[in-house]
């Protein structure tokens, strides 16, 4: 693992493996642990957002999920672009926690985007364990409920698909509240689902199983 600074912003990020094996290490430890994806959008966003730079400065382990934002990284190694491009890191994470029957909570801003991660999941980990779900337009004045319910699963990570700025406010304002070892966020899901799904290469691996 390395630290690397991308506008001004120190990010700890490495190879998929390794950063995979870290991940799997947080769910041992009795503590909230935070990986995030960093993509060009949340680079923006932090130039004139404070509390999104002071989200992504304290995370324990950033995703690089761009090309572009490696190259910022002066980090675009031949290796690091391949892994980026194939979502590797991802992808290798997800399949440890369905191997290791972890249980999963799906927190998203909009009912849409929902569905769209459960069929992802469903097409991607058949058997990875879901045991909740929430969505934030359905409980805007009430966030807490949302704090309780992802409390109450027990689950090992959360996975938010929720689009910053409002994804890193939500941790901000929730954080100290979650009785959770992992939050894993992804800021630009829509973004990441369309790719993978202009790549044949993916759906050939996947059928390789």
């Amino acid at each position: 693992m390395q630290k690397v600074t991308i506008q001004g912003i120190s990010l700890y990020t490495g190879p998929a493996y390794e950063a995979a094996s870290i991940a799997e290490s947080f769910l041992e430890e009795n503590m909230l642990h935070v990986i995030g994806e960093i993509t060009s959008r949340t680079l923006s966003a932090a130039r004139t957002d404070e509390k999104i730079k002071r989200h992504l400065e304290q995370l324990d382990l950033a995703v690089i999920s761009e090309v572009s934002v490696l190259r910022a990284a002066d980090a675009d190694t031949p290796m690091l672009v391949q892994e980026v491009k194939s979502r590797t890191f991802f992808h290798t994470f997800f399949e440890r926690l369905e191997k290791n029957g972890r249980h999963l909570y799906l927190l998203s801003d909009d009912r849409e985007k929902l569905e769209l991660l459960k069929s992802y999941l469903d097409e991607t980990f058949p058997t990875l364990a879901r045991i909740g779900e929430g969505v934030l337009e359905e409980q805007v004045d009430d966030e807490d409920q949302i704090v309780n319910e992802i409390n109450a699963a027990a689950a090992d990570v959360v996975l938010s698909v929720i689009d910053s700025p409002a994804a890193e406010h939500f941790f901000e304002e929730q954080s100290r509240k979650l009785g959770i070892r992992l939050w894993y966020e992804i800021g630009d899901f829509e973004k990441m689902y369309k790719k993978i799904h202009q790549s044949s290469s993916f759906f050939k691996r996947i059928a390789l199983k």
